[in-house]
């Protein structure tokens, strides 16, 4: 509020949707506020340290948080425990992983077993990697999944052409595809737990989390606001109904 500016960095596919939502976010803090938006080439860009690496193991302020290049990423990232050392999450809403294959094989994926062997297509250091590197070291150890990685768009066309077996994606994410660029693709079956996707601030910048968390549940509360016109836009659904979708997915 000081500087009257917010410095927003955006990563991934749906970067043009995720800038929309920002900028709704944005217009809520008055003229007295404008943003600087900087677009990362790849995904792992959110997370490299001042080196350049991304080291899972460590915790550490990502480079472009630390430097004030950036103050948020609201690229709808997936809360997981090595992204958890580096960043704070303010969650917007849960969603779970979904494998999608081409339709025309789509009787071959009928459960997590008949992944192992195949060729996936994934972007690399997303939760969908993580989720291939435990599989490769458990449950796939004698019969290995081979990846790919492409951009996250690519990877889904990889798989629209039958150039990979399957993919990995969010469900909002297989919506936003099958509508948008990928017709020939499917979802075979839903994998892992169910996960919560938010956006991400250093860890020191309380008052920015809690002045979005706030934001978001305006948003929700509202049938007609700015993130469920942006989310209807991407996916065909709003956000508040996606929400209500997945809510009554995880009851038994």
């Amino acid at each position: 509020m000081k500087s009257g500016v917010i410095r927003i960095c955006l990563a991934g596919t749906k970067q043009n949707f995720y800038q929309k939502n920002a900028m709704a976010y944005v217009d809520s803090l008055g003229s007295g506020v404008k943003p600087e938006f900087t677009h990362f080439e790849a995904w792992d860009d959110q997370f490299r340290n001042n080196t350049g690496e991304v080291l899972r193991d460590e915790a550490y302020t990502p480079e472009p948080l630390a430097s004030g290049k950036c103050d948020m990423y609201p690229n709808d990232l997936v809360k997981v425990e090595w992204r958890e050392k580096k960043l704070a999450y303010v969650p917007l809403y849960i969603s779970r992983n979904t494998i999608i294959v081409n339709k025309t094989r789509k009787e071959e994926f009928k459960e997590i077993k008949d992944l192992a062997g195949k060729t996936a297509a994934v972007m690399k250091e997303t939760s969908y990697h993580t989720w291939l590197d435990d599989m490769n070291r458990s449950a796939f150890q004698e019969n290995p999944v081979k990846i790919v990685f492409l951009p996250q768009k690519d990877a889904i066309l990889a798989v629209d052409a039958g150039k990979a077996d399957f993919s990995i994606i969010g469900a909002d994410g297989a919506l936003w595809s099958i509508k948008s660029f990928a017709g020939n693709v499917s979802v075979a079956f839903p994998v892992g737990e169910f996960t919560e996707y938010g956006w991400c601030f250093r860890k020191a910048d309380k008052d920015l989390q809690e002045a979005v968390a706030r934001f978001f549940d305006q948003q929700k509360k509202l049938p007609d606001s700015e993130l469920n016109r942006n989310w209807k836009e991407n996916t065909g659904i709003t956000l508040d109904d996606f929400i209500m979708f997945v809510s009554q997915a995880s009851k038994p």
